[in-house]
């Protein structure tokens, strides 16, 4: 994955920083405090997507995963609002040990396997050793192919997902993966509107899958400023895409891709 540094647009706020420091405290903070809500639809709608496939249990490869938030939910019986919670709590002297103990005891029965991938290692470095995620792996596949270990930890993964990174990565992050996995994979992916996702559909095509969007648009977090607020509508306009709901909030979508011949297992639109 590209560092996050690099804006998806110009005038977006940049959160470079917190990325990469061993602690995801910082992250959760500043989350918070801009009411980010993209991990919880992303879930939900990654349930659904999980609900509709053929498999007992699904192995997942989770893109752009950072300190495993989606993992957080995803596996744990744990809400978005319990996570923040948590991370603001006074920082223990073993905190890593805390953690660890704290999802274990929160872990569902039936979680799906999660692999995470991320360009931060300190992020990986969490989420694995907190059991957040079964692997992990620190790589830049917009630079580099997948390394052996990732190949092997793809062997039964079905469902590649993506919440929130799509504009840091490009379609080949993506297409790299589904290269090395030995049957075409699911897709589920949450996107800003101010992200163009057509490449990506177009991408995935060439292998054999389709693309629809689930569900509506649904809210991401506040805007950190007026200045990034008129920012994110110029950038609807553009795309030449209407920019309400204009409410103070950026708006993410949902769109899954999977193989031709598993269509009609699809989940179905709101």
């Amino acid at each position: 994955m590209v560092e996050r540094e690099r804006s998806t647009w110009a005038g977006k706020a940049d959160f470079a920083g917190i990325y990469t420091a061993p602690d995801p405290r910082p992250y959760y903070a500043a989350l918070r405090e801009l009411d980010y809500r993209l991990p919880e639809h992303s879930v939900a709608a990654f349930r659904r997507v999980i609900a509709a496939m053929p498999e007992d249990h699904v192995v997942i490869a989770d893109v752009c995963c950072s300190y495993g938030v989606n993992a957080t939910i995803l596996r744990h019986a744990l809400s978005l609002s319990d996570v923040y919670q948590y991370f603001a709590r006074p920082v223990a002297d073993d905190a890593l040990a805390v953690d660890r103990s704290f999802f274990i005891a929160n872990r569902d029965s039936g979680a799906p396997s999660m692999i995470g991938v991320d360009s931060s290692g300190p992020a990986i470095d969490y989420a694995v050793r907190t059991s957040l995620i079964d692997e992990g792996f620190a790589e830049n596949l917009e630079m580099d192919e997948p390394s052996p270990g990732l190949v092997a930890a793809l062997e039964d993964c079905r469902l590649i997902t993506v919440s929130g990174g799509i504009g840091y990565i490009s379609p080949l992050t993506l297409t790299r993966l589904v290269e090395v996995m030995p049957r075409p994979p699911w897709i589920a992916v949450t996107v800003l509107r101010q992200v163009p996702y057509q490449p990506f559909i177009d991408a995935f095509a060439e292998y054999g899958l389709t693309t629809r969007r689930l569900g509506r648009p649904f809210r991401q977090r506040r805007f950190a400023d007026n200045a990034e607020r008129d920012a994110a509508v110029a950038r609807l306009e553009e795309l030449g895409r209407d920019p309400n709901p204009d409410d103070g909030y950026y708006y993410a979508e949902c769109f899954v891709s999977q193989p031709l011949e598993a269509e009609g297992d699809a989940p179905t639109r709101d």
